[in-house]
């Protein structure tokens, strides 16, 4: 099998696994509990929190821990804007994840209004646009740091700074779940206000995430109940998740530099392969997106048609984010970047993990070229 839809999610490593199954057989009292079974768990559950929290130079007490990135991004996009007004702005583009689009456009036309910042060809944000969109009523702004289906990287210290300096009480929520342990974060640095994260993207654990807060940040609850996640996040913390995607991460920590410049050579391969494989195409993943993303536009075969093909050799990669692949509009992010219906059809998103090697990209290179070839002569009635 050549497993190549890793932004969906990620076989677990096996050490993360063995934490958990540890975790599962030998601490499964509950961190809440008074007893000291419990506060052994407590001080898993701390330490677990303390080592991610540094591993994006943030402080413990600014992580809290969630069920996955789409409950992350909705407990913080509702938890800023219980403290806001209604007839405030929302700026955010058409490119993000549904977690994100689906949560606000509950709140269009209703409490807050909803203007979408214009991006490039690529995914990327127009600073120059943002800029002009801020104005009085903007309350919050959300972007993602890599989009899950073009790879585009967003430029964040740039995104926060125009923002910062139009209006600090501007409130900033980035979705990190496709950048988290696989390039280099520094909390600090971005100076935002809320990160959500997601721990089945870099294979550790499904079911399990986070949300950073700054500690000058305050976001209303949206879960109540049992007072958990210091307030904000009722309900019996998953201990056996946690202390796997703690493990995920410190793997991720010895390896995310060799394993960026790994997984780019293989994006690299592949992307040349296939160009001089096949013609008139488009690489919709531009210069500066992230390796682990390689998104292209095939004319003349449809995307699904082509993952069907590859699945009879049990090589998987998909069309697009799995979050979108239920939703029964034709809506997409790449038809809001490209203007060709004929390529938009034809797209397929191949992404990259770290059980992914050299042969495996040559071998579903060939398969691809191979598939496209004999899909055009079937369309084509030849």
């Amino acid at each position: 099998m050549i497993y190549l839809d890793n932004a969906a999610t990620s076989r677990i490593h096996p050490d993360a696994l063995a934490k958990m199954n540890e975790i599962y057989n030998d601490f499964y009292g509950n961190p809440s509990s008074l007893h000291s079974f419990g506060h052994a768990c407590e001080k898993i559950l701390e330490y677990s929190r303390e080592r991610i929290a540094d591993f994006i130079n943030a402080h413990r007490n600014e992580i809290i821990f969630t069920s996955g990135g789409t409950e992350s991004n909705t407990m913080a996009i509702l938890g800023h804007l219980r403290s806001h007004r209604q007839g405030g702005q929302i700026l955010t583009t058409q490119l993000e994840h549904p977690s994100v689009l689906e949560t606000i456009s509950h709140l269009h036309n209703k409490e807050m209004e909803v203007v979408y910042v214009q991006t490039d060809t690529f995914g990327v944000v127009d600073i120059e646009d943002l800029a002009k969109k801020i104005n009085d009523k903007t309350v919050l702004c959300v972007f993602t740091h890599i989009n899950s289906e073009l790879g585009s990287i967003q430029k964040l210290k740039r995104i926060s700074n125009t923002i910062r300096n139009r209006n600090r009480d501007i409130r900033i929520h980035i979705d990190c779940a496709q950048s988290f342990g696989k390039i280099q974060m520094d909390v600090r640095d971005i100076n935002v206000d809320t990160i959500a994260f997601s721990g089945h993207k870099i294979h550790g654990p499904r079911g399990i995430g986070g949300l950073f807060i700054s500690r000058a940040t305050r976001i209303e609850p949206v879960f109540l109940g049992g007072n958990q996640e210091m307030g904000l996040r009722s309900g019996t913390e998953d201990l056996p998740a946690i202390a796997g995607l703690d493990f995920a991460v410190d793997i991720r920590k010895n390896i995310m530099t060799h394993e960026f410049e790994r997984i780019a050579y293989l994006k690299d391969k592949m992307e040349k392969m296939i160009q001089n494989g096949i013609d008139d195409i488009r690489i919709n993943s531009g210069y500066e997106s992230s390796p682990y993303i390689l998104n292209l536009s095939i004319r003349g075969v449809r995307g699904e048609v082509l993952v069907h093909f590859l699945e009879r050799d049990r090589i998987y990669i998909s069309t697009g984010s799995a979050c979108s692949s239920k939703k029964t509009t034709k809506d997409s992010i790449i038809s809001h970047v490209l203007d060709d219906a004929g390529l938009v059809e034809g797209t397929v998103r191949i992404s990259f993990g770290m059980y992914n090697n050299e042969d495996e990209i040559v071998h579903a290179s060939q398969k691809i070229i191979a598939y496209t070839e004999e899909i055009r002569k079937i369309t084509r009635g030849r």
